[in-house]
């Protein structure tokens, strides 16, 4: 355990839940705004919950100009994203993610909109409207979630119908010809029926020039639309019924070659692309929540059927050379059901709930490499000592397919009992079985080799399945020294389902498991003016399932492999804290420590990555917010608000090359609103990474395996106007 934490774990005494959020300060209420979440099944004040999580309401969301998941990650210590590709996106909290794209695998980190788990990465990063709350919830969730959230969870709250009507029209205008509008409208239909919908068009010209011709890359083109009707059977039932479907048609990743002799060079300048990328997606979703209370009992039934079809293309060598050409695609069709059953029970000195659920996915995925036979030669060449001599100028295309079928099957419970006034204990037990089976097929070129896909599979012949249990554990002390501060101390176990590698036929790889330790302290103080919250943690990691490329015995190029990685371990500290010093003034300050390394990692007998940093975990992170309500009497008032972010250097893959590595980064956003005294409208203009810092979002890329490493870069400074109208 790193020697400068022992302190700070010995000091801290429970979990805290950190809780980022708008703090609506007036002259009637003069302390911070609390947040309800539901993140153990039942209604409560976010400080009152013995979890770590950080939340975030829909008046952060928009003051922070929030529109995606990978927005969040600036305010949420111990989460980061990679999301340069909507469809390929990867998602980390503590270190802990998922690199494979390929469907025989499961996200590390589950994603769950009202509740439905997302069980694809490839659709789980949606277009964020008419959301209510977001709460990212760390560590393993699997009692209070379901599957495959060892690392973690986030829960994508939308808002209900209310018996109001109202609406809403926002419209924004910005560089690079952005143009977003939002229109949300919710209706009582009846006196019992009430309907919410919301619509979201967003489009964004490219910021990438291309030498070699063509509009700029970079392009964004997407649209949105959700409807909640929710029917009020009587004063203990209800139904509500929701239907989503996003549709997405854009320019895929615009990775550059940081090789200076057939490209740039330069991972922030123009980029040579001989092809066009793009990606896109349709998805679409539908659920039914019943609900019906019974004196202290709540019943609730969710069912779902969720459908996506997606397709990309990515030129992955960023460069223009027919010695390093690699271009990737990328097709899934998907389709997912889940039934979950749920009893709840409160009384004053219990709260318990039992359930059960279901999910049922199947999953197809078509994905190819098109090299030229001049690369293939390239290749082979460096990696094995001799040419292959295949003809000049060609192309080299090969291609797999994947079929798998899954079920999953859980039963849950979970009970917090009050020992005392002040000392409760929560425990919680989650029962899983995941089963799989899967395909390969592969197709070759007319030269019959592979250089991704290394050997020809027939599905006739290449099947497999496999199936796994575990049973996982929760327990919560918590104790409350008074009404605004108390301390808990948690022990989860975390489980995600073993898979398949869908590159490659091997056997089957294991499960991933965690235990994890959590102790904090959670407060308020001077008349809810101030919170200070903080936590430490430390995780032992089982079998954690990594994606490489190596040289395995019998291949004659490195191919793509899924290994468990041995164990990894990781300890941290998070803290936040927010001040109210004056009306109209609010400041937070939030951060995280983080060491999360490898334990006795041979990749293989010459390459011991022991003690390496995990992907994606960098040491520490910092971000503050400060913003200030000016009021000038009857003319209305003008916010002004700042977001400064420091995230530290982070790896992008366990090899841990500084190459392949982002430095430190800091960004600042700035925003500016006016809304007058009738409160109908307001106007806002922005400023997001003000300062048009340059960094990667990712180095490496498919492109290092043809020696023709690519970066792929964050979004410049983006400036713009918005507007808003309430009706």
């Amino acid at each position: 355990m790193n020697q400068s934490l022992k302190p700070c774990i010995i000091c801290l005494a429970g979990v805290t839940s950190l809780t980022i959020h708008f703090a609506v300060f007036a002259e009637e209420q003069q302390g911070i705004e609390e947040i309800v979440v539901t993140a153990q099944k039942r209604a409560e004040n976010s400080q009152d919950v013995p979890l770590t999580m950080t939340t975030f309401s829909d008046d952060f969301l928009a003051a922070a100009n929030i529109h995606t998941l990978g927005n969040l990650a600036t305010f949420a210590p111990g989460f980061a994203t990679e999301l340069s590709s909507r469809t390929q996106p990867q998602l980390y909290i503590r270190g802990l993610g998922t690199n494979d794209f390929g469907i025989g695998s499961d996200p590390s980190v589950g994603v769950y909109i009202d509740g439905i788990y997302i069980g694809r990465p490839g659709s789980s990063v949606l277009a964020l409207t008419d959301i209510e709350r977001i709460e990212v919830l760390k560590g393993p969730q699997g009692t209070l979630f379901g599957r495959n959230t060892s690392a973690g969870a986030i829960s994508i709250i939308t808002k209900k119908p209310t018996p109001e009507r109202e609406g809403q029209l926002r419209a924004t205008l910005g560089n690079y010809n952005k143009q977003r509008g939002e229109f949300i409208v919710n209706e009582p239909l009846t006196e019992s029926v009430m309907l919410r919908a919301s619509m979201l068009t967003n489009r964004r010209d490219g910021f990438i020039k291309n030498q070699l011709g063509g509009a700029d890359l970079g392009q964004e083109d997407d649209y949105t639309l959700r409807t909640n009707l929710l029917w009020q059977i009587d004063n203990s039932s209800e139904l509500i019924l929701r239907l989503d479907t996003e549709v997405m048609d854009q320019d895929g990743p615009a990775p550059t070659s940081l090789r200076t002799d057939v490209a740039i060079g330069d991972p922030y300048g123009d980029v040579r692309h001989n092809a066009d990328s793009f990606e896109s997606r349709e998805v679409y979703g539908v659920s039914l929540t019943y609900t019906h209370e019974q004196e202290a009992y709540v019943f609730t039934s969710q069912s779902s059927f969720r459908k996506y079809a997606s397709e990309s293309f990515i030129d992955e060598d960023g460069a223009d050379s027919a010695f390093f050409e690699l271009h990737s695609s990328n097709d899934e069709l998907n389709e997912q059901f889940t039934q979950e059953f749920r009893l709840n029970r409160d009384t004053e000195d219990y709260h318990w709930f039992i359930g059960t659920s279901y999910f049922q996915e199947a999953a197809e995925q078509a994905s190819s490499a098109i090299f030229t036979t001049d690369t293939a030669n390239n290749v082979i060449q460096r990696e094995v000592g001799f040419s292959a001599n295949f003809p000049s100028g060609q192309l080299f295309p090969e291609r797999m397919d994947n079929t798998g079928q899954y079920q999953s099957a859980a039963l849950y419970g979970d009970l917090t009992y009050d020992i005392t006034a002040r000392f409760q204990t929560s425990i919680g037990l989650r029962y899983t079985r995941d089963q799989k089976d899967f395909d390969w097929q592969s197709e070759f070129n007319e030269f019959g080799f592979g250089l991704v896909y290394g050997k020809e599979y027939d599905p006739a012949i290449d099947h497999d399945h496999a199936s796994w249990s575990e049973l996982t554990p929760r327990l919560v002390l918590d104790y409350a020294w008074s009404r605004d501060m108390h301390t808990f101390f948690s022990i989860t176990e975390g489980y995600k389902a073993g898979g398949f590698n869908a590159l490659n036929r091997q056997d089957a790889f294991d499960p991933e498991t965690m235990l994890s330790y959590e102790v904090g302290l959670k407060s308020t103080w001077l008349d809810h003016r101030v919170r200070c919250n903080v936590s430490t943690f430390y995780y032992d990691y089982q079998d954690l399932q990594v994606q490489v490329f190596l040289l395995a015995p019998g291949d004659l190029v490195p191919n793509g492999y899924i290994q468990n990685a041995s164990d990894a371990t990781g300890e941290g500290i998070e803290f936040e804290m927010i001040w109210l010093p004056s009306a109209g003034l609010y400041l937070s300050v939030n951060g995280s420590v983080l060491k999360a390394e490898f334990d006795n990692y041979m990749q293989d007998e010459d390459t011991d990555l022991s003690g390496n940093t995990l992907p994606y975990a960098p040491d520490q992170t910092l971000s503050f917010t400060a913003e200030y309500e000016q009021v000038y009497s009857d003319q209305g008032s003008i916010t002004y608000r700042i977001d400064f972010a420091y995230t530290g250097e982070k790896f992008f893959y366990v090899e841990n090359d500084p190459l392949e590595s982002q430095g430190g980064v800091s960004v600042t956003n700035l925003r500016m609103t006016y809304l007058p005294v009738e409160d109908s409208w307001e106007v806002s203009v922005y400023a997001n990474n003000a300062f048009n810092k340059e960094y990667a979002t990712l180095k490496g890329g498919l492109g290092r395996e043809i020696f023709s490493p690519t970066s792929r870069r964050a979004d410049p400074q983006l400036i713009g106007i918005e507007g808003k109208y309430r009706f």
